[in-house]
């Protein structure tokens, strides 16, 4: 029986703030023949950007990111592509085993060590492809689509902070900018999967992986404090208590 892996191909992203680091990945990259580079990334804001338009199979993510360690950026993805974690410090090998991540990469990486992890990775999506399909299991879109400007502009769930309702429309506040459609919290709270998305309040909609802390009836998101309603605190209560 043929090798379920010769002819794989596995598309990748590799995720590194520092150029020479993301250059030196690139060039261990091309030296195995089954992984096909899609893009590279200096923040998780981009990793963001890559995961809700491409087909992204596996990530070469460093821990030491800006602004969002990479740990606790994967912690924050409902499902994320299977992850090798680089980084200049062992200690953060007991969290990649904990986030069953593939492997980890202590820097500087040689060329055997990375082709070893690679070998891993097509291990795992050897297994994964000789499973049969379940429809049950079928892995939703990342995204949604929303009218803005006249035109359909596609908004990554990973980029969403809170969604606030105006008088006829909606603000979807995400990482880096605000838009505004004319659409209703019924219809945005159908289009969001639950608990990722949970409504605190008439007039707001949260991300729950953004929160960065509860007060009695306040939620802190990012810069913005927001209310929370009495009739949804217990909800968020619970939620966040799993």
């Amino acid at each position: 029986m043929a090798d379920s892996t010769t002819n794989m191909i596995i598309s990748c992203l590799i995720a590194d703030d520092e150029p020479i680091a993301r250059i030196g990945m690139q060039k261990l990259v091309q030296q195995a023949p089954c992984l096909h580079l899609v893009g590279m990334a200096k923040d998780v804001t981009e990793v963001s950007n890559h995961l809700s338009q491409t087909n992204i199979q596996l990530l070469f993510l460093d821990i030491q990111m800006p602004g969002v360690n990479g740990v606790d950026y994967v912690k924050s993805l409902v499902r994320p592509p299977k992850v090798i974690f680089t980084t200049a410090y062992s200690e953060y090998a007991i969290a990649g085993h904990d986030l069953n991540v593939l492997d980890y990469l202590l820097k500087p990486i040689t060329l055997s060590r990375f082709l070893k992890a690679v070998n891993r990775a097509k291990e795992y999506f050897a297994l994964t492809m000789q499973q049969p399909p379940d429809n049950n299991n079928i892995i939703p879109a990342h995204y949604l689509f929303v009218k803005t400007n006249r035109q359909l502009q596609k908004v990554a769930f990973e980029e969403i902070l809170f969604i606030e309702a105006r008088l006829n429309y909606v603000v979807i506040h995400t990482l880096t900018q605000k838009i505004i459609t004319y659409s209703s919290m019924k219809l945005m709270q159908d289009s969001l999967p639950a608990p990722w998305f949970l409504k605190i309040h008439k007039s707001y909609i949260i991300s729950t992986a953004m929160i960065k802390s509860i007060q009695g009836y306040e939620v802190t998101i990012g810069t913005y404090t927001l209310p929370i309603s009495r009739t949804h605190r217990e909800e968020l209560m619970k939620m966040i208590s799993k």
